[in-house]
């Protein structure tokens, strides 16, 4: 057979399965044989598509780790920016200047107003927002207990997950 899909070995286990049940049961001498390959080459197959899976795993690793070594660099470059900034602005405060520059101007925006808060307990009760919030949370893990006591749950029901590999 050499080197086929994953479908086509699940392919030939079902056509020599059906082959099997034609002839109640019995194998021949060259059905034996082509047992024998299909064996052979689902467990290479097998093989392979573990150390894809595997490879697979490891690129989205190497990629989270990339992914996080620029996040990091681009936070240390955020960081080099503003405080190149801050540098230009106090240059310009020693020039005592709020722009600079005939053609590619820079200036120094007035800063925006900013609520700081010294004391919140110190605060007029005018200012302040009563909410009242209220949770609910589903019991999930009673309502599966019930129901696999067989009890009926309006609304729930049982059913499987998603099926997922074990390598």
């Amino acid at each position: 057979m050499g080197d086929i899909s994953l479908f086509e070995i699940a392919n030939s286990i079902k056509l020599f399965e059906e082959k099997l049940a034609v002839n109640g049961g019995e194998i021949s001498e060259q059905d034996d044989v082509l047992l024998e390959q299909i064996k052979t080459d689902l467990q290479t197959k097998t093989t392979n598509v573990k150390a894809w899976l595997y490879k697979l795993e490891g690129d989205i690793e190497t990629l989270q780790s990339i992914a996080s070594k620029y996040n990091e660099e681009a936070e240390r470059i955020t960081s080099k920016l503003e405080k190149f900034q801050s540098y230009i602005i106090d240059c310009m405060d020693l020039m005592d200047a709020v722009e600079i520059g005939d053609v590619d101007k820079i200036k120094i925006r007035k800063p925006s107003q900013v609520l700081e808060i010294i004391n919140e307990d110190d605060l007029p009760i005018e200012f302040f927002e009563s909410k009242t919030v209220t949770t609910t949370k589903i019991l999930k893990d009673e309502i599966k207990k019930a129901l696999k006591e067989g009890k009926n749950i309006p609304g729930a029901k049982l059913s499987f997950g998603k099926r997922s590999l074990i390598y």
